[in-house]
């Protein structure tokens, strides 16, 4: 999951912004969650307040009262690692926006294709390609993408690693184990029963009993975990409608 903060005066500049990258981001199957914000002030705010973290941030750098250099300056103090693309009028300002570290520039009016690129490099700096789940069956060992990992299931001490191509991984293992592994990355996986942890990037719908995967396999959630993963969802609307 990649969280996006798109931080503009100008409604039509966020209203496209989101368009484009709500577009590339489905292409690719990149599953993302982003806010937008009117102005710096609103999305520092937003930050304190929910001790949120953001993975990239489009900036506008002309905006009324605190404009996007001083936001990030603001942003700075508690984040260093979030990417920070700026969108201004004017290449002059590109010099005095440096002291942040921004990742990229994108200059109004706005070009699709170079929006998507932006995204796209962004993502790719974010969630690596050699991003990679190792494991063990008898002496050897195996490395494999996670991305292209699509579920994993515990069979009594075995554990499934189901994969986009359709062959099954089996090697001894515990499901708590392989979730705290994948914690540490970016990749999203949802734990949706005792036994299963699910890629998030390969749910195609979920319901409250049920994940159905972009395969068309389905996949049970148990009712405990239902009821987790809804008060999370609860949660984030409500983050959402309060911002």
């Amino acid at each position: 999951m990649i969280k996006v903060a798109i931080c503009d005066d100008e409604d039509s500049i966020i209203q496209e912004m989101e368009r484009i990258i709500e577009t590339s981001a489905h292409e690719y199957g990149i599953q993302i969650e982003s806010e937008v914000f009117y102005d710096g002030e609103q999305l520092i705010r937003y930050m304190n307040r929910n001790e949120e973290q953001f993975d990239l941030f489009f900036l506008d750098i002309e905006m009324k009262g605190m404009n996007g250099i001083e936001t990030a300056i603001h942003i700075r103090e508690h984040d260093r690692k979030g990417l920070i693309v700026y969108v201004t009028s004017h290449e002059s300002y590109a010099l005095e926006a440096y002291q942040v570290h921004p990742f990229d520039f994108l200059v109004k009016p706005l070009q699709e294709e170079k929006v998507r690129r932006c995204f796209e490099q962004a993502y790719t700096f974010l969630v690596p390609e050699d991003e990679y789940f190792e494991y063990g069956i008898r002496k050897n060992k195996y490395r494999k993408p996670i991305r292209n990992i699509m579920y994993f299931m515990s069979n009594k001490r075995m554990i499934e690693a189901h994969m986009q191509d359709g062959t099954v991984e089996e090697f001894y293992g515990k499901i708590d184990e392989i979730e705290e592994v994948l914690k540490q990355g970016k990749a999203d996986f949802w734990r949706i029963h005792q036994s299963t942890l699910v890629n998030a990037q390969y749910i195609f719908r979920k319901t409250f009993h049920e994940v159905e995967l972009t395969n068309g396999e389905k996949l049970g959630i148990s009712k405990q975990r239902a009821r987790e993963m809804n008060e999370v969802y609860v949660q984030n609307i409500r983050k959402r409608m309060e911002g």
